[in-house]
């Protein structure tokens, strides 16, 4: 049998790929909402003065 065909190594191979990707989008979403608080921060100074 070969390595690519042994359904183990399939799913290691997904499942590191999915670890992957989850990293990525965590990423993103931190990003994202970071740069949103920085806005809303923004939009409450001017209700603050």
């Amino acid at each position: 049998m070969a390595i690519a065909d042994d359904p183990q190594f399939i799913q290691t191979a997904n499942g590191m790929s999915l670890d992957d990707e989850i990293r990525m989008l965590r990423d993103q979403l931190a990003r994202k909402l970071t740069l949103q608080n920085a806005q809303l921060r923004k939009m409450l100074e001017r209700f603050e003065r």
